[in-house]
């Protein structure tokens, strides 16, 4: 009789061995098992404070094959949470909408013959919606002879926050994260990123501002206005000494190389105790051209004469 090696032997057993597995995986199983649950696609209104997996019992049927490849007991299927409940103050999970999530996303090579679900208690809380203010954060200095021209502009001026009751109580505004701008001779154009520290419980429909300002090169110009002759009642005239004032305005260049003295009005303060008091006329810049950064009458007051 012919013996058999060892390494023959070793050879044939694992054959044996592998035909004996793929056999037993070939035939139909059942067992009891879990798979781990985490709950997705959580409502705007609410915000989920806890989401920690949990298991949920289970009974599966399926062929040794579709069992071992085709479940784990590890993966974690995700349950929306469009079909939760709110039940005498607790946000519930139905078992039902577990179950059909569990079925919804096992494959079809398994059967599930049993699940041991129950309402779960989902640790979640109703969010609040408030608007609030964005100040900038912003310090300039500008080059000699230059200025902005018009207030700042923030676009947005109010973001909109979400959060629970308790966690917007004392949030009145929101800050930009603070920037210093040097030097200054053109318009500014920049997106802030607001500051968001201490914040990070709360929804925020906006991450940065834009932030714009207009920024000119200034000049001065002295113009020589008359002053505007008063009628007084009676039909009297009054001759003003001098009629002729300067008016210092500082404004861009480009918009006070186009004005001249015609752009302005100067006009004496009449009351009607003037001709017994005053022995001079006050005088009043009653009109300026758009975009004038400053304006300042060289001289105050005016003698007067009466001609009756």
């Amino acid at each position: 009789m012919r013996k058999i090696g060892f390494k023959q032997f070793v050879y044939f057993f694992f054959i044996a061995a592998l035909i004996w597995f793929f056999n037993q995986l070939s035939k139909p199983v059942t067992l009891s098992s879990s798979v781990k649950i985490r709950f997705s696609e959580v409502p705007d209104s609410l915000l989920l404070e806890s989401n920690e997996a949990f298991d949920i019992p289970l009974r599966i049927s399926g062929t040794g094959f579709r069992v071992l490849f085709d479940f784990s007991s590890n993966k974690e299927l995700e349950i929306p949470l469009t079909p939760l409940e709110y039940v005498n103050g607790t946000y519930l999970m139905p078992a039902e909408a577990i179950e059909d999530a569990i079925f919804s996303q096992t494959p079809e090579t398994i059967s599930i013959d049993y699940v041991s679900a129950t309402d779960i208690v989902v640790q979640a809380s109703l969010l609040k919606t408030k608007r609030i203010k964005v100040i900038p954060r912003v310090f300039t200095s500008f080059v000699p002879n230059y200025v902005a021209i018009d207030s700042v502009r923030i676009d947005p001026p109010f973001v909109e926050v979400r959060g629970t009751e308790k966690s917007l109580e004392g949030v009145d505004k929101i800050l930009t994260e603070p920037l210093r701008l040097e030097n200054i001779k053109a318009s500014i154009n920049i997106k802030l990123p607001l500051d968001l520290k201490g914040l990070e419980e709360l929804r925020i429909s906006d991450s940065e501002i834009l932030f714009t300002q207009e920024v000119a090169r200034f000049s001065e110009r002295i113009f020589k206005v008359p002053v505007l002759l008063p009628t007084l009642e009676d039909g009297s005239r009054v001759q003003l000494f001098p009629n002729t004032i300067s008016v210092l305005c500082k404004a861009p260049t480009t918009l006070l190389n186009n004005w001249s003295y015609r752009d302005f009005e100067v006009s004496v303060v009449i009351d009607s105790t003037f001709m017994k008091e005053d022995k001079q006329l006050p005088l009043k810049l009653t009109k300026a051209p758009k975009g004038v950064l400053y304006t300042e009458l060289l001289t105050s007051t005016v003698d007067f004469l009466i001609e009756r």
